[in-house]
């Protein structure tokens, strides 16, 4: 599950690529869109045409698989964008959805798949507090600015410190877009300093550095990056911490 306490931190980014990783060494992957609020893998893969979405199955729970787009490397579900996310929630209780999305989790384990990756809306919801049950790892990003890292904080101490008991879940941090500039290096590593005394049940820490040709890559919507590309290359071990 991929979450974080504002947009723009590159989750969705990371969520793709994550995913291509993992395919690339063999593993069947399940992609989820999960950010109902604003849903983007249909502007990201306009090839690909889904008939049913991840939104009306939050509201009928019933054959999952006929969600699922298959796709190469990954298959996916998405959301809808005519369909928001408060209109999920109207006249439904809280209990109702979680019950629904405890269903998805039952569902997905009839599935074949070794990985399933959920990216979801950012910011403290209902839907990414119910939706913590489905996951057995959770990867929290965010920039390099200290909005982000107050954000972050307040995202685990309101989610996860005080509703997931100690050792429960894994989690992982990753510090994105972090440029190559002098005094950079030395305020993320106070960041880690911080975290790890603050939050010690965190797994790991990971630093994934600007790079100009990515973000150039994907705003010309190539968001499955190369292998060689250094976004990947931290993924690669983002993905070893996450498998491991």
């Amino acid at each position: 599950m991929i979450h974080s306490y504002k947009g723009g931190s590159g989750k969705t980014i990371i969520s793709y690529n994550l995913a291509r990783v993992f395919a690339e060494h063999g593993k069947k992957v399940l992609l989820i869109e999960g950010d109902l609020d604003g849903p983007v893998f249909a502007n990201n893969f306009r090839t690909l045409n889904p008939s049913k979405f991840i939104n009306f199955y939050l509201k009928e729970p019933k054959n999952l698989e006929t969600y699922i787009v298959r796709n190469n490397p990954f298959d996916m579900i998405f959301a809808s964008s005519e369909f928001a996310h408060q209109n999920l929630m109207r006249n439904r209780d809280y209990e109702s959805l979680l019950q629904n999305i405890l269903d998805v989790k039952k569902e997905i384990h009839t599935l074949d798949y070794d990985i399933v990756i959920i990216d979801l809306s950012p910011g403290v919801n209902y839907l990414a507090i119910a939706s913590v049950v489905l996951a057995d790892h959770i990867v929290l990003a965010l920039r390099p600015d200290q909005n982000s890292f107050e954000g972050f904080k307040i995202l685990l101490d309101r989610v996860y410190a005080n509703t997931i008991p100690s050792g429960e879940k894994n989690f992982h941090v990753i510090i994105n877009q972090v440029p190559d500039l002098s005094g950079f290096d030395e305020i993320i590593n106070e960041w880690k300093i911080i975290i790890k005394y603050e939050y010690p049940f965190l797994q790991s820490i990971h630093k994934i550095p600007f790079s100009p040709p990515s973000s150039l890559k994907i705003l010309q919507n190539e968001v499955l990056l190369d292998d060689d590309d250094p976004i990947s290359e931290k993924l690669e071990e983002i993905a070893k911490s996450i498998n491991a």
